[in-house]
């Protein structure tokens, strides 16, 4: 990945921040979460009340969410870097990107879903805002493993001017320590650990969206150090075949000797 993609997917991570809120909160009217404890009757009437609002907003969100794909493959280039042939981590990053861009894209599919038979059943319509707000904030192992990697990628940097400021694998950890506690939202429906909760949503949301936000300014100070630290050039299939035929010719005096060598040695017998 050239330095101008890898600069452009980095700044991909600014546009998805400023998509999501735009589609969730100043569009869909997401914000603040509907109470987890409301009937079925004013769940349809929430979808019923900003039903193209919900429309639009969930399709904005599914499009943003793309953007982290290159985001994260942004990110694994500059972990590779790090790691070297053997990266573990880097291909772990990659995993987690991929999964993570389908965590925040499925339950916009599902929303979208409630909200295009908003004169439906009651029940059902709750049923697939259940199904779409305990996955959306609910499942955080992938995310919590991909802030691991990217913080040990960090620490791992032994090189003499590192990629990335050392403070930042730490920051990573920090992060994703407080994504614990949306998994309690399958067991509260007031609180805090509600999904429109203290602990659940607002402290997740704010510091999800700190966490992209920090991390790409990290990503561009990266790529601008491959930019004035650049790696040393891979060996191309034509240098290797090069060195295989010096190294062959080199040997092949020594070998001749030997033969020639071992012939008197066998006429002197």
């Amino acid at each position: 990945m050239g330095i101008r993609t890898q600069k452009v997917s980095a700044y991909l991570g600014f546009a998805w921040v400023a998509l999501f809120f735009l589609g969730f909160w100043g569009i869909a009217r997401f914000v603040p979460p509907p109470s987890p404890q409301l009937g079925p009757q004013e769940i349809k009437e929430f979808f019923a009340g900003n039903t193209s609002g919900i429309r639009i907003g969930m399709l904005i969100n599914m499009l943003a969410g793309a953007l982290m794909l290159p985001w994260c493959a942004a990110w694994a280039v500059q972990m590779k870097r790090i790691e070297g042939r053997t990266s573990p981590l880097t291909y772990t990053m990659i995993m987690c990107g991929a999964c993570l861009v389908l965590e925040l894209i499925f339950p916009c599919a599902f929303w979208q879903v409630a909200a295009f038979r908003p004169e439906g059943d009651p029940e059902i319509i709750q049923r697939l805002n259940d199904l779409a707000w305990l996955p959306f904030l609910g499942i955080l192992s992938t995310a919590v493993i991909q802030g691991f990697v990217m913080g040990a990628a960090i620490l791992k940097d032994a090189r003499p001017v590192p990629a990335f400021p050392r403070w930042a694998g730490y920051f990573n950890f920090w992060i994703v320590m407080m994504f614990f506690p949306a998994a309690f939202i399958y067991f509260f429906k007031t609180g805090p650990f509600a999904w429109n909760g203290l602990l659940a949503w607002w402290l997740i949301v704010f510091v999800f969206a700190a966490w992209i936000l920090v991390d790409t300014v990290l990503l561009l100070g990266a790529v601008r150090h491959q930019e004035t630290h650049p790696d040393a050039a891979a060996k191309t299939l034509d240098d290797l075949a090069a060195e295989i035929e010096l190294l062959r010719r080199e040997q092949s005096p020594t070998a001749t000797k030997s033969v020639g060598a071992e012939h008197i040695y066998q006429q002197n017998d």
